[in-house]
């Protein structure tokens, strides 16, 4: 029963410690951050031009460098864009029924992404406020 009494007066101790100071109560108004778009590759993929998949795939590289080999190879567990059945399988996979479905519920769940952008847009100077020398994260990492 002490050893009870002992832990219960300790987590109240840290509790009642902890409140009070809550270190994200900063301004970052004046905390200068460019806002960039939201790529939205659900889109770009199921948009995608499935007569020419070597340019598409040109172009998606472009945009979003080894994210998207990474993103073929390791989520879509395609194989990779290097891959002799790489068009074929990305064809199913853009076709796939469970797929197209799983993408139109995200379209109407997220539609805009101007509320993901503020949000975004607020972290990120949360960030630079506190690690005002660190680069911003991007899709080159």
């Amino acid at each position: 029963m002490k050893n009870f009494v002992t832990y219960i007066s300790l987590v109240l101790v840290l509790f009642f410690s902890s409140c009070g100071n809550n270190r994200l109560n900063v301004n970052t108004d004046d905390v200068p951050f460019r806002t960039s778009p939201i790529d939205r590759l659900d889109q770009d993929i199921f948009n995608m031009d499935t007569s020419n998949i070597e340019t598409s795939t040109k172009k998606l590289e472009a945009k979003y460098g080894r994210f998207y080999s990474s993103f073929v190879t390791g989520i879509i567990n395609n194989g990779g864009i290097r891959d002799s059945s790489y068009a074929q399988r990305i064809k199913q996979f853009i076709s796939d029924r469970d797929m197209r479905q799983a993408y139109a519920d995200c379209q109407k769940m997220y539609p805009k992404t101007d509320t993901l952008k503020e949000e975004f847009t607020e972290a990120f100077k949360y960030f630079k406020y506190y690690f005002p020398n660190r680069n911003y994260p991007n899709r080159s990492l």
